[in-house]
């Protein structure tokens, strides 16, 4: 149902009733309907108070009479919001597969990124993070008697670790020299005694 004050741009359904309807363009506004008999009052009074903005701002001013707009008085920036210690919801899993040494896995809720999870543990638990990779886990979908239902997704981090004493990981070769070199440290210390 059409009424007046509607501008035609958001009508639901523009069908043009001239018998009922008087249209007009407004030069602020764009298109408008009115009612041609509108109970009291005509459609050219109607029309006409329309065109007076003018006369509604120089109303406007007796309200506000010297046009004071409020304005910030100080220049000092706004105090932020800070954080002392963000309580994430992080914990630790048993991986699924050895990733080697040095390598510890968390999983954690999706909203996390590398450098809060790299703060996180550096801050919290002093722990040399070299590296962090992460990986989307989906949620599974089980199925109760009626719905299907679905779980949080979550997001798992494997953090790579600096080795204590500044070691390095060893290559298989390194190792298998290491080896060797203590089955001969072994082998001229059973020649001494």
């Amino acid at each position: 149902m059409k009424r007046f004050g509607y501008l035609r741009d958001y009508m639901h359904f523009n069908l043009y009733n001239t018998t009922k309807m008087f249209y007009v363009k407004h030069p602020l506004y764009g298109p408008m309907e009115l009612p041609k008999n509108p109970p009291g009052k005509s459609a050219h009074k109607i029309y006409v108070q329309a065109m007076n903005y003018n006369k509604r701002l120089e109303y406007e001013k007796y309200l506000n009479p010297k046009g004071l707009k409020p304005t910030i008085t100080s220049s000092f920036p706004r105090p932020q919001q800070v954080f002392d210690f963000a309580n994430l919801d992080i914990c630790r899993v048993i991986p699924g597969k050895n990733y080697g040494p040095g390598i510890l896995c968390f999983r954690s809720a999706t909203n996390l990124s590398k450098p809060e999870v790299k703060q996180f543990l550096t801050k919290l638990y002093n722990l040399p993070v070299v590296s962090v990779r992460s990986t989307l886990k989906q949620g599974k979908v089980k199925r109760s008697r009626y719905k299907l239902k679905k779980k949080a997704d979550t997001k798992k981090w494997i953090v790579k670790i600096a080795l204590e004493n500044g070691k390095k990981e060893k290559t298989e070769e390194e190792e298998l020299e290491d080896l060797e070199e203590l089955e001969e440290e072994k082998q001229q210390k059973e020649e001494k005694e």
